[in-house]
C-alpha cells in the first residue's frame, strides 16, 4: 500500500520533532502542518518532543496546541516519559501546561507515583509526592497486579 502524500508529510514532521530539528519543525509549522499527528504507537508529538528531551521544541509544540495527556497505544503518556528518563524540566512544563497527575494508564492500572518508584528516581516521586495529588485513593492506587506504588519499589 502507497502513503498518500499526507502521510509522507506527517512522518516526516514527526521524524523532525524525534530528531529535535527544532527550526525544521517550525517550517513546518508555518507550512501548515498539523501538531495532531501520531506514531504506528499513538504517540503524539508532545511524546516524541520528550523522549528527545528537548525542553524548546515541548514548549513550542505546546504553545501550537499539541496534545499534553495523549496516551499512545500502551497508555503511556508524556508525563510517565518525562518521570521514566528523570526529566524534571520536562515534567514540569507538561504539569505546567495542565497535565493531569491523577490520570491512571488503563491498560495497567499504574499511575505516575508507580512510574517514579518503578524508574528509581527519588525526586520524582517526591516531586509528585509534593504535588498534593497523591493522597487518599489515588496514593493508595493499585495496579492490574495488585501493587501499590510501594509495593513495585525494588530494593
Amino acid at each position: 500500500m502507497t502513503a498518500t502524500a499526507e502521510e509522507v508529510k506527517n512522518a516526516m514532521f514527526l521524524d523532525a520533532i524525534a530528531k529535535s530539528e527544532f527550526e525544521k519543525v517550525c517550517d513546518m509549522l508555518q507550512m501548515g502542518q498539523n501538531v495532531d499527528v501520531y506514531t504506528d504507537r499513538r504517540e503524539s508529538v508532545t511524546h516524541l518532543a520528550v523522549e528527545a528531551k528537548d525542553e524548546a521544541l515541548l514548549r513550542m509544540l505546546i504553545s501550537k496546541g499539541a496534545k499534553i495527556d495523549h496516551p499512545d497505544s500502551k497508555g503511556v503518556r508524556p508525563a510517565d516519559i518525562a518521570i521514566r528518563l528523570n526529566e524534571s524540566r520536562l515534567f514540569e512544563i507538561l504539569l505546567q501546561s495542565g497535565s493531569d497527575l491523577s490520570a491512571i494508564n488503563p491498560f495497567d492500572q499504574s499511575t505516575l507515583l508507580h512510574t517514579a518508584v518503578s524508574a528509581g528516581h527519588v525526586e520524582m516521586v517526591d516531586l509528585l509526592l509534593k504535588t498534593g495529588v497523591f493522597t487518599g485513593d489515588l496514593l493508595e492506587a493499585q495496579d492490574n497486579n495488585g501493587r501499590t506504588a510501594l509495593h513495585v519499589y525494588d530494593c
